[in-house]
């Protein structure tokens, strides 16, 4: 359920810069007729997503579920990386072999 309101707070970041550049109106009709056109796409992905168990207990499928996050996100263009488990969307690399982890 994390990973699902991680993309949602993505995506709702990314659908407000745009609506910045464009008008209302056409900003709401361009998502729309995107919708349309990919709904049946959408809808898969979304119940491939949700068919993926999500117990904090069961660590294989929270990595098949941070794996088809990180899918999704990348098919849409955004630059992301898995790290130890975790999603890195800041698009930092990974710690080199002097540097230090430290939390972001």
């Amino acid at each position: 359920m994390k990973l699902l309101l991680k993309l949602a707070t993505v995506c709702a970041l990314g659908a407000q810069a745009l609506h910045a550049q464009q008008s209302s109106s056409t900003f709401r009709t361009a998502i729309d007729r995107y919708r349309r056109s990919h709904e049946a796409e959408i809808l898969r992905e979304f119940r491939e997503l949700l068919a993926i168990p999500n117990l904090a207990s069961d660590s294989i499928n929270i990595r098949r579920n941070a794996t088809a996050v990180s899918a999704m996100l990348q098919r849409r263009g955004v630059r992301e990386l898995l790290i130890g488990g975790a999603l890195n969307r800041a698009g930092r690399t990974p710690p080199g072999p002097q540097s230090p982890r430290r939390a972001a």
